[in-house]
């Protein structure tokens, strides 16, 4: 029965009041304080290592255990620490109590000796003694029991540090050795505090041993003490016992760590020796890759290089051979020509109305255009010639074994015949024609570079011939030279305003009166006298100078009528427009603002196409946008480019001009007649005015009449003229103004 249990009469439990046995309870306090500090010394972990038991003991490994064999001790680390730490303060909790069960059991059993050995004043007081002497043992009881706590929680933090040693450890072998210092530093604490314990120990035993002599002198007391210092005694053999178990069980951790650290330096040293098999391995697969990568940029070089040869040999756009390789390659054709002793010949083309295509549909369609023009002109070619392109729309084809000028010739024919049927660009058809320049080694040049130049002469003679094709001949670079000569001074004229317009005029067949004129463009060339627009306009029409040279004649015809209005004479214009005009989407706008600038109705300007040009480019557009304005559209020389039905139909005219190559013999050819009559009924029935041009004499001029003809225009009425000559024929002609319009123009003149 424990102290706490007693109650507090004295009367029915007499022997609480009666002096006990110190010896005794002494004895009994250190036999349980020596038996708690044994087997806390035994839980201590030395050499704690994460790959054997985690520094923990388990809960069945007590002082009491010596008999665990050596596989139970080393296996013992397999459990989880959470659970061991549970069971210890459970099992710490266990040996309080007991230790407190004990202290009470003591108490009792020296009580009932006190009660036995006296009963007088003398023993009571011995017995409060002892009592006190029992309290003063209890406190130290505790006070020890607090220090083993202290030791217990110093033993956790001490286990905390080693678990964190642990983790460093697998960084080396430095932080391993340190752990096991630092372990072997703590065991050294731990048994200083035991020895401390146990010299505490002992002063308390001396302290009750001189309070059991100051409290009896008797010889029983002598006795007790006896029998307690044996107990004491027994009990320090009991810890020692303990100690050297615990010291066991540390060496054989040590041992077991030992044997887990030769392992997991085998097993280190066989990683080892993989990784340095693995880095071979991947030494050998850098070398292999090395040499491969190697490989593939000497081939990445040589495709390279393979790839800036072809882009220097070849056109961009269309793949074809450029100028350096068709040079190279007419190189050796010279020297084949001249083995065999034959001719070689070089064709060079240009393509007709590409600028016309680039100004109206962009240089994207341009592109296209090209593209398929190179596509159509391979096809007629054998596989063994060479067509190049020499740049822009240049082209040159240089056949091989064509030693004969018919064969050469007959190439010429033949891609003529391919280029007849239309383009389809962004769904609209184009006409692209081309003229072709021939020259041959070595009759017409000694060597490439010349060869290559007179081919590129007949080329541009072919081109203002309009026959397709021409052959090099020595008179025509002189031709060409001052061909350029001309467009060089034509350019300046015309920013010098060194050119002028005749008028020609358009008389209505039923009347027989003037009711307009059609202005024609002269040059007054200081070498060469006044030049017709045959001699310079196609020069203009295939370069850049034709929309000055428009803008000029328009801007120049429009002031004259307005010039003329404010004489009293009202007249309408025609101007002749080139293919190139309509392709340019600026012309509607340029027409307006001349217009506008000079004050003259729309419905006085006629502008006129020839029926080619309708045929040939896409200009619906653009003749929309000019019919809206309301300026007159007129189809001039009609008959000569075999214009259908739908064309007539789908274009907005307001004119029909008949071709002069039919009106000007149908007084002597059935044929024409026969052709003029109907055109001037098909005019009517389509809602146009119909006039004929190149009237020469009074039997065609009939024939007009009977036929209806509304105008008409000629060298019978008038030749072209300057407008001031204009103006004087028109007040005093037969074919001039009305009567009293003339007589009014002569009046406003004489005053």
């Amino acid at each position: 029965m424990s102290r706490s249990e007693n109650n507090e009469n004295p009367e029915d439990f007499p022997w609480n009041y009666m002096p006990r046995d110190r010896g005794l309870e002494d004895r009994y306090q250190r036999d349980t304080v020596s038996e708690r500090l044994a087997d806390r010394l035994s839980r201590v972990p030395y050499g704690h290592d994460s790959r054997t038991d985690h520094g923990m003991r388990r809960p069945d490994q007590d002082s009491g255990a010596s008999g665990t064999d050596r596989d139970a001790l080393e296996t013992a680390g397999d459990r989880d620490i959470e659970g061991r730490d549970r069971d210890l303060a459970a099992e710490e909790r266990d040996v309080a109590d007991e230790l407190r069960d004990r202290e009470a059991e003591g108490r009792d059993d020296a009580a009932g000796d006190l009660d036995r050995a006296a009963g007088d004043r003398a023993a009571t007081d011995r017995q409060s003694a002892a009592d006190e002497g029992a309290r003063a043992a209890s406190g130290r009881a505790k006070a020890a029991d607090n220090r083993a706590k202290a030791i217990n929680d110093r033993k956790v933090a001490a286990e905390d540090r080693v678990q964190a040693a642990k983790d460093r450890e697998d960084s080396g072998t430095d932080a391993l050795t340190g752990a096991r210092r630092r372990e072997a530093g703590l065991a050294a604490q731990e048994r200083d505090v035991a020895a401390e314990l146990r010299d505490r120990d002992a002063e308390a035993r001396d302290a009750a041993a001189g309070d059991l002599d100051r409290a009896a002198g008797d010889r029983a007391a002598t006795d007790r003490q006896h029998a307690a210092d044996e107990g004491a005694r027994a009990a320090s053999g009991r810890a020692e016992a303990a100690g050297n178990r615990a010291k066991a069980i540390n060496d054989r951790e040590f041992a077991a760590e030992d044997r887990a650290q030769g392992s997991h330096d085998r097993e280190v040293a066989a990683e080892d020796r993989a990784q340095g098999s693995h880095d071979r391995e991947v030494a050998a697969e850098d070398r292999a890759q090395g040499s491969h990568d190697r490989e593939v940029a000497a081939e990445d070089r040589a495709q390279g290089s393979h790839a800036l040869e072809y882009q220097a040999l070849h056109d961009s756009l269309t793949g074809l051979p450029n100028r350096t390789l068709l040079v190279d390659r007419l190189d050796r054709e010279l020297l084949a020509a001249t083995r065999n002793k034959c001719l070689c010949g070089l064709l060079i083309m240009d393509v007709d109305q590409f600028k016309d295509v680039n100004d109206a549909l962009g240089h994207e369609a341009g592109d296209r255009l090209l593209e398929d023009f190179a596509k159509r002109i391979k096809e007629t070619l054998r596989d063994q010639d060479t067509l190049a392109r020499l740049g822009d729309n240049e082209f040159a084809i240089l056949p091989v074994g064509a030693g004969e000028m018919g064969a050469i010739m007959a190439i010429a024919t033949k891609v003529l015949a391919a280029l007849e049927k239309p383009f389809v660009i962004e769904g609209i058809t184009i006409h692209a024609g081309a003229s072709i320049g021939i020259a041959v080694f070595p009759d017409h040049a000694p060597d490439p570079t010349t060869l290559m130049r007179r081919a590129d002469v007949a080329m541009y003679v072919a081109k203002h011939s309009h026959s397709g094709y021409a052959v090099y001949a020595a008179q025509q670079e002189e031709t060409l030279g001052q061909r350029m000569t001309l467009l060089g001074e034509l350019r300046e004229a015309i920013a010098n305003n060194e050119l002028a317009l005749h008028y020609q005029p358009r008389v209505n067949v039923r009347s027989k009166r003037t009711v307009g004129v059609e202005a024609l463009v002269r040059w007054s060339h200081p070498r060469y006298g006044l030049l017709p627009p045959a001699e310079f306009i196609p020069a203009a029409e295939e370069s850049d100078l034709i929309r000055p040279l428009t803008r000029w004649v328009l801007n120049e015809a429009l002031g004259q009528l307005h010039a003329w209005e404010l004489a009293g004479i009202v007249l309408g214009a025609s101007v002749n427009l080139s293919a190139a005009n309509l392709l340019d989407s600026e012309l509607p706008t340029m027409v307006a603002d001349l217009l506008r600038t000079w004050s003259i109705p729309a419905g006085r300007l006629i502008l006129e196409i020839t029926e080619t040009t309708v045929i040939s480019t896409d200009v619906d557009e653009t003749l929309k946008r000019l019919r809206t304005l309301g300026v007159g559209l007129s189809t001039d020389d009609f008959g000569t480019g075999y214009a259908s039905l739908t064309y007539l139909r789908r274009l907005p005219l307001s004119e029909l001009k008949l071709d002069r190559s039919f009106v000007g013999s149908m007084a002597t050819n059935p044929d024409d007649a026969a052709i003029v009559k109907p055109a001037i009924s098909l005019g009517h029935n389509l809602g146009l005015t119909v006039v004929a041009e190149g009237v020469e004499d009074e039997a065609t001029w009939d024939m007009l009449a009977a036929f209806e003809c509304d105008l008409a225009q000629g060298y019978y009425m008038a030749r072209p003229m300057p407008p001031g000559q204009l103006a004087e024929w028109l007040a005093r002609d037969v074919w001039g103004l009305a009567e009293t319009r003339a007589s009014a123009i002569r009046s406003r003149g004489r005053r």
